[in-house]
């Protein structure tokens, strides 16, 4: 899939322009997303067990999903913005499958390019 694609699809489902957050994902193992299904929030990453704290005995959830991703609007940058993210993502987690996901609010997390989307929907399925 190409960075036009996907804003094609943005501009299909925004009509009126776009803005928000954009992210890339590798789903985990008990995670399946068809388009259009919201994501579950992440958890926090326990640093002393090096693993997500979703597999230890005080999982901490967070405020939305992580992803690699940004802001983007619907303008000229927005090709480039995805085409670096979508690399990003798929030079840093190996999988068969990525997910796009989109939402309007957000935060940025501790790792480079984070995003933690606020009720993020899928809007792609990258195989």
């Amino acid at each position: 899939m190409k960075a036009i694609e996907i804003i094609n699809i943005l501009k299909r489902e925004y009509s009126d322009g776009f803005s928000g957050y954009i992210g890339f994902r590798k789903p985990t193992d008990d995670e399946s997303y068809n388009i259009g299904d919201q994501c579950r929030n992440s958890y926090d990453w326990d640093y002393e067990y090096d693993l997500s704290s979703y597999n230890t005995e005080n999982p901490i959830e967070l405020d939305g999903t992580c992803a690699t991703g940004t802001y983007i609007e619907d303008d000229e940058d927005a090709e480039s913005i995805i085409t670096e993210m979508m690399e990003s993502n798929f030079n840093t987690y190996a999988g068969n499958e990525q997910i796009v996901v989109f939402g309007q609010s957000a935060e940025y997390g501790a790792d480079e390019n984070e995003v933690i989307i606020k009720n993020a929907t899928v809007i792609a399925i990258i195989k």
